[in-house]
């Protein structure tokens, strides 16, 4: 990522996480992607939401764990639809909203 893909992403952490329904952000990326990176970095934050840009524009992948008392999808589609309103002006290619877990 780029930095201002890296800046992006790491405000898109905090988007997501205030989205109704979502307990938990989680890492993007597989956790051993995610451990190489947080050696390279050092002691800044790593973004959990990953922002990659191509010719067609951003695509960005967000992970989630849902409390147990909202609907999965609706929730999903709240995270993609506040992803979409954080991001602005920036042509988006694809945004992907996975749920990890469902809280109990």
């Amino acid at each position: 990522m780029s930095a201002d893909h890296d800046e992006l992403a790491l405000r898109l952490d905090e988007v997501v996480g205030e989205v109704e329904g979502v307990e938990a952000v989680f890492s993007a990326d597989p956790t051993i992607v995610r451990s190489v990176r947080s050696l390279a970095s050092g002691p800044e934050r790593i973004a959990l939401v990953r922002v990659v840009e191509d010719s067609e524009g951003l695509r960005i992948l967000a992970s989630v764990g849902v409390s147990d008392d909202r609907q999965a999808p609706l929730t999903a589609r709240r995270v993609s639809d506040a992803i979409r309103a954080a991001v602005g002006g920036h042509p988006i290619a694809e945004v992907h909203v996975r749920v990890g877990r469902v809280a109990h």
